[in-house]
């Protein structure tokens, strides 16, 4: 990858955030050595180690990675005969053994999940026999144990009983009160490792024994009592015993390792490795960042993406939040953190479809065109090193095998490079370089000379590169360069939008047409004389306003498609949010009533069983009496079972459910007991559309019975007549007609009234209505009462009350509808 990219895209400063995120010196070092790949396979496995270890860290909070030390280099000097660790070394080395096996241990026990993190613990070699080794010769502070060896616990135990024979045999000169005069302090110190105590310079005749030390003052002497002479050499000798029982251990172990040092380091390259993919996922978490789909194809689409290095900010411990910028050149020398806040960052949609080589992006300065090829150039450097990016999920990004940036004032005093100069010679460079799988991206393409010249130039470089199929981005002002894009169907005209009211960008992206820079503006807004700014304009050529004017109006436009389009996305996502409320509603309504019905006509066949069965017993016993008219009883009783079975429908087990159905087939609905006409069917969904007269109504399968072929003589001649029932001729009227909030129910009997109610309530449940009205007058107030104690027990019916005086009073109902309906027992009525 280019260096000078990678510099100008300030990629070092991404490693910078990774490295905080890193526990062990050799995952900061591979930090530091990262570059991007071209190799699409490896960057997808590394994305995908990254997009496991996240989910890891997400689900289970931590994984146990801390604990890997800085062993390479101890591990490789184990080589040398003789040579031995220190205690502490030891400690590191068991350390990051332990690390290693806890963390193949923490993969395998959750589940068969993380495929790839798992392909990678898996090759951990456990060394338990060495840890344990060193566990039980080193302590955790890097002191050896006394359990190092029996050896070392006995010379261990022997000094601590000589020390004690020595400390009593002082303390008894010590405290001896015919002694007391002559020390300078009551303690017993230590000189040239011997014991011994603080005398008197003048006392000391009264203590034989040998002189060690003397203090600063000349007033003490340290002097070792010949009564514990013996004792002292005794102990020195036990510590060159310990001492050298210490070193064999040492090299003992140094041994053990050396016998392990290939897999140690194998072990310590597998924890290295996934320091980095944890540290990387520890910056995706913080960034808010997501796993960007790739490809080869040249297609480009970051949905609200962000700079990573503008939601960055360095805190430290007692002082304010610094930004990016002011401490990233200096982090080495600070004591703090890194913090990502994307809450005052606008996101920006970037995109490059199928067939479009070349973005040109154009408008006011300021308004983020530099932004947005650096982010197009660091998103692509962060992808293919394998991290995720501060994007929605599924932006997708191109794999390059080259990325080419040419960002900046670079100019060069001690090499004599004027700006352009030295934009002209990073440009050379770049046309050699460049091929079919390389972006590059320019800024202010065609600058820092004559703009007609500097257009030209900038003209034949776009043309050079698309020759080549390179895949280009650029910024320019030049206005010859935004009307490139309409001569040419692979190129594109991307503007930064720039509000007209309060003469500042908003940092969106426009696609399909050109900005205006807007220069005048912004200097008014910077402060700028508007004596100055009128002189300016009069120096416009009359060309160059009807242009300004026409991409003003231009803009305008598209701001206000822009505005329109958001309120109908909008408009949709509520639409869609209250179809979902409807179906779901819908479903409810439709199961309550299913049960509803099915528990009235169980009811309904249980009182018609028990009628049928006295009418059986008062034949029979008109039979037993031989009564005249028995025969003519019976035959009634036959007929009236076979009217009643013809107008019940079939048992629930008895009916033949319905699996298939056609457009344009003649069913019958069973809840409403009407025929209609299938309109449309969904087969998966077990769902048909039914039209009934007039009416739309949408049911499924189960609600849904076959109805067997007429024959012809059937369908020429009318049925025998039958008189109609209230309640038959309301429901067809209900279906064919206009829906009405309002039914009249005066003159009909409460048998009759009680069903039509029930079904006005149904389908104002269906439409979505509140409320209904009742009418039935006042009369003897029987029908009234028992509507209402109907309503009073009704599922779907929240309150009730009496209408105004004006509007008839208490011979009129208000009904209002609830859609989810509670327990019956808490509901209140208002019954006047």
């Amino acid at each position: 990858m280019d260096k000078h990219t990678l510099t100008v895209l300030e990629f070092d400063k991404i490693l910078t955030f990774i490295k905080q995120y890193v526990t062990s010196p050799q995952g900061s070092r591979l930090c530091e050595c990262l570059i991007p790949s071209h190799n699409l396979r490896e960057i997808k496995t590394l994305l995908d180690e990254v997009t496991e270890m996240k989910e890891v860290l997400t689900t289970y909070d931590e994984i146990p990675i801390h604990g890997i030390k800085d062993i390479e280099d101890l591990v490789s000097r184990t080589r040398v005969e003789r040579f031995y660790l220190e205690p502490q070394q030891l400690q590191e080395i068991r350390s990051t053994l332990e690390t290693g096996r806890k963390i193949k241990a923490f993969f395998k026990t959750i589940g068969t999940k993380y495929l790839s993190l798992k392909n990678i613990t898996s090759k951990i070699i456990l060394l338990k026999e060495l840890e344990d080794a060193i566990k039980r010769a080193i302590g955790n502070q890097g002191e050896i144990l006394d359990t190092a060896s029996q050896e070392l616990k006995t010379l261990r135990q022997n000094i601590k009983q000589v020390k004690l024979h020595i400390k009593n045999t002082l303390e008894e000169l010590l405290f001896r009160e015919n002694l007391s005069f002559i020390f300078q302090e009551q303690l017993i110190t230590i000189r040239n490792g011997r014991f011994v105590l603080p005398v008197k310079i003048d006392c000391k005749r009264y203590i034989p024994g040998v002189v060690h030390d003397q203090s600063h003052s000349k007033a003490t002497y340290f002097i070792e009592p010949l009564s514990v002479v013996n004792l002292n050499n005794e102990l020195q000798i036990l510590r060159k015993e310990e001492i050298h029982e210490e070193v064999r251990i040492l090299i003992n172990l140094t041994a053990q390792v050396r016998g392990k040092m290939a897999e140690i380091l194998f072990n310590l390259s597998l924890l290295e490795k996934l320091d980095l993919i944890y540290a990387k996922a520890k910056l995706s978490i913080a960034l808010n960042a997501c796993e960007p789909i790739l490809n080869e194809e040249g297609c480009i689409k970051l949905n609200s993406c962000k700079h990573p290095i503008l939601l960055a900010h360095f805190e430290t411990p007692s002082a304010s939040p610094s930004s990016s910028e002011e401490v990233l050149k200096e982090t080495s020398e600070k004591v703090g953190r890194w913090v990502f806040d994307e809450s005052q960052v606008v996101p920006i949609t970037l995109y490059m479809d199928k067939g479009i080589s070349t973005l040109i992006i154009t408008g006011a300065n300021a308004g983020g065109k530099t932004v947005t090829l650096k982010t197009l150039g660091i998103l692509s450097l962060m992808a293919q090193t394998g991290m995720h990016i501060p994007a929605e999920e599924g932006s997708t990004l191109t794999v390059f095998n080259s990325i080419f940036a040419d960002i900046g004032d670079e100019q060069n005093i001690e090499e004599s490079l004027s700006t352009f100069s030295a934009h002209i010679s990073r440009l050379n460079q770049i046309l050699k370089e460049a091929d079919d799988k390389s972006l590059v991206l320019v800024d202010e393409l065609g600058s820092g000379t004559d703009p007609s010249e500097g257009a030209a130039l900038g003209l034949a470089i776009l043309d050079y590169l698309r020759e080549k199929n390179s895949c280009i981005t650029i910024t320019t002002h030049l206005t010859l360069l935004k009307t490139y894009a309409y001569l040419h169907k692979d190129v594109e005209n991307v503007s930064v939008e720039f509000d007209p009211i309060t003469l500042k960008p908003t940092y969106n992206l426009i696609y399909g047409m050109p900005g205006l820079s807007n220069a005048l503006a912004i200097a008014r807004n910077l402060g700028m004389s508007n004596d100055i700014l009128c002189s300016a304009g009069t120096y416009l050529e009359e060309k160059d306003k009807q242009i300004l004017d026409l991409i003003k109006g231009l803009e305008q436009s598209q701001r206000e498609v822009a505005q329109k389009k958001n309120a109908i996305t909008k408009l949709r996502e509520k639409v869609s949010v209250h179809e979902n409320s409807v179906e779901s509603l819908l479903e409810t309504i439709k199961t309550k009533k299913a049960k509803l019905l099915n528990e009235y006509e169980n009811k309904l066949r249980q009182h018609l069983r028990e009628a049928e069965s006295k009418l059986e017993k008062i034949v029979n016993e008109a039979k037993k009496k031989e009564h005249p008219l028995y025969k003519e009883a019976d035959k009634a009783l036959q007929e009236i079972k076979k009217e009643w079975k013809a107008h019940l429908p079939p048992p629930s087990e008895e009916r033949k459910f319905i699996e298939e159905l056609k457009v344009g087939q003649t069913v019958k609905l069973l809840h409403f007991n009407q025929e209609g006409v299938v309109l449309k069917v969904d087969p998966n969904l077990k769902k048909a559309e039914i039209l009934v007269g007039e009416i739309k109504i949408k049911t499924g399968f189960d609600a849904i019975e076959y109805i067997k072929e007429k024959k012809a003589h059937e369908e020429k001649s009318p049925s025998p007549t039958k008189q109609s029932s209230a309640n038959d001729h309301y429901t067809t009227l209900i279906l064919e007609e206009e829906f009405s909030q309002k039914i009249n129910v005066i003159g009909m009997t409460v048998d009759e009234a009680l069903p039509i109610v029930d079904r006005t309530i149904d389908h104002a449940l269906i439409r979505g209505l509140e409320k209904i009205e009742i009418i039935h007058g006042l009369g003897t107030g029987r029908l009234k009462e028992a509507i209402r104690k109907h309503l009073k027990n009704h599922i779907y019916v929240k309150s009730f009350w009496s209408d105004n005086q004006s509007r008839g009073g208490a011979g009129v109902t208000q009904v209002e509808i609830q859609f989810n309906p509670k327990d019956n027992s808490k509901k209140s009525h208002q019954t006047i």
